[in-house]
């Protein structure tokens, strides 16, 4: 092989060499950028959780709701609206507010909200979803998170005593006891006395 096919051959590679470098490096580059951007335009996802103190209750006994709002991004939530969805005023009475806002819920935190029930009516209530609705500081458009439902299984009120049944056993009550002292009382009259 002549030193003129070398040079040639070597030229050649170096050029190829140079030509790939070039069609790479802005590909890169671009991939970087846009990374880059999609992290500084990072949207918040807030997830939300409702939960009750206990899934099975006495009609008129109370029942607490806690909704638990989290925000699982790096960027902070703002104009965060809870909604929960609740039955009319004759199946559940309603102590404190179903819905609450919060200006802001920042970056990998976690709120909880609570208000009490008293149920009405006796049976199996499915609590439906509640919603948040939010955005971020450089959005416009409102973004929205459901919670999941919840059943409640409320039991029929339990029936009062009859005032005649606790007459009965005050009776009864103050009957033993006069025996009891009747008997105290014989038992002490015959006693005999001691001798000195």
């Amino acid at each position: 092989m002549t030193e003129t096919r070398v040079r040639s051959l070597v030229q050649i590679g170096c050029l190829f060499f140079i030509v790939t470098t070039m069609c790479i490096l802005p590909v890169r580059e671009a991939t970087r950028t846009s990374a880059a951007s999609t992290n500084t335009n990072a949207t918040a996802l807030l997830t939300v959780q409702k939960k009750l103190n206990v899934t099975q209750v006495d009609m008129g006994a109370f029942c607490l709701v806690t909704i638990t709002i989290s925000n699982l991004t790096n960027t902070t939530a703002y104009n965060v609206n809870l909604r929960d969805t609740v039955f009319p005023k004759w199946v559940f009475e309603i102590k404190g507010s179903p819905s609450h806002s919060w200006n802001s819920l920042g970056n990998l935190t976690s709120l909880h909200y609570s208000y009490i029930l008293r149920p009405k009516k006796h049976g199996t209530f499915h609590l439906q979803r509640a919603n948040v609705t939010y955005n971020t500081k450089d959005e416009t458009s409102v973004r929205s998170a459901l919670s999941n439902e919840v059943e409640l299984f409320v039991l029929p009120a339990k029936a009062p005593v009859p005032v005649r049944d606790l007459e009965g056993l005050q009776t009864i009550l103050l009957a033993e006891v006069t025996i009891l002292v009747i008997l105290i009382a014989a038992v002490l009259s015959h006693r005999k006395p001691t001798s000195s």
